[in-house]
């Protein structure tokens, strides 16, 4: 079964337009990562193949393609754009940090295709931010911007990054303005209700949010966003409410019961306005969470 995930995930992979040699090469990465745990004794009793093994296959696989004459798909501007996102936020650590930014300035960066180059200024881009050197940063996306101009798609990667160097860089209205508050792209939602959460007007982007949440219940980002916009609107009960929204997305119902209880709790305080659709709510979810962590509660552990 192993085996036969790796083989339909080569083929999947391949065709949306991933190098296949890259196969082989996250394999090897595995295999580096768990040297000190695996010393590749019994391969019988093993519930996945050798890595060793697995290498050797996504290889071949590659060498031996009956379609290896055809023409590749080529790397387009946003596609590009997301796997250095990707690259960057699997934390690195800081020296690699710093030489996507070098990488933006180098020679090879001019002899590199649009689309590479559009990539690396957005993996050098986040870097900055990610390093808190946001007026690199800035400068950096500005090339971004020029790069991916002509590319709608791309465009809009790069403006949806702008806004979150300008949300880190505690610029909420600079980034609010590059952002369509009315947008139901989940991206942007996100990013224009980080803003006016930032901005404490959180109103207009609470009715977008709740519908998200509505629609999609395990989203736990929303959920976290949405309990902040509420906290920025003081509406503690609702805020609490939505956390623990987030936690049953997670799976974490324990920490959820524990929230939904101080939902409770707060609603019991003299002086804090009662909902009653709210307070009705938050009962019924509670009910339904604890017997939710008794059902987990009840689950063997893992051997």
């Amino acid at each position: 079964m192993e085996r036969e995930a790796d083989r339909i995930g080569f083929g999947v992979m391949t065709q949306a337009g991933f190098a296949p040699q890259g196969a082989a090469a996250m394999f090897e990465k595995l295999q580096y990562a768990s040297r000190l745990n695996d010393n590749g004794s019994y391969p019988y009793l093993r519930s996945h193949p050798l890595t060793t093994e697995r290498i050797s296959d996504m290889q071949g696989r590659f060498q031996f393609r009956t379609d290896a004459a055809a023409p590749a798909m080529p790397l387009v501007m946003d596609h590009a754009m997301i796997s250095a996102r990707a690259r960057v936020l699997t934390r690195p650590g800081v020296d690699v940090l710093r030489l996507w930014i070098q990488s933006a300035s180098s020679g090879e960066f001019a002899k590199s295709t649009p689309a590479e180059q559009a990539g690396t200024l957005y993996a050098a881009a986040l870097s900055a931010k990610e390093l808190r050197d946001y007026k690199g940063a800035r400068a950096l996306v500005e090339r971004l911007v020029v790069r991916t101009a002509d590319d709608a798609p791309a465009a809009k990667q790069a403006r949806w990054l702008s806004a979150e160097i300008e949300l880190a860089g505690g610029a909420a209205p600079k980034a609010a303005a590059l952002l369509d508050a009315k947008s139901t792209e989940r991206p942007e939602m996100i990013l224009a209700a980080e803003a006016a959460t930032a901005m404490h007007q959180p109103s207009p982007m609470i009715p977008a949010l709740r519908d998200w949440v509505a629609a999609n219940p395990r989203d736990a980002l929303a959920w976290h966003t949405l309990a902040n916009l509420y906290g920025a609107q003081n509406d503690a009960v609702r805020a609490v409410r939505a956390d623990a929204e987030a936690n049953v997305a997670i799976l974490d119902y324990p920490a959820a019961r524990d929230r939904f209880k101080a939902a409770q709790e707060l609603m019991r305080k003299p002086g804090v306005p009662i909902d009653h659709y709210e307070a009705s709510i938050v009962d019924t979810r509670a009910r339904a969470v604890e017997v939710l962590v008794k059902q987990q509660a009840e689950e063997p552990p893992l051997k």
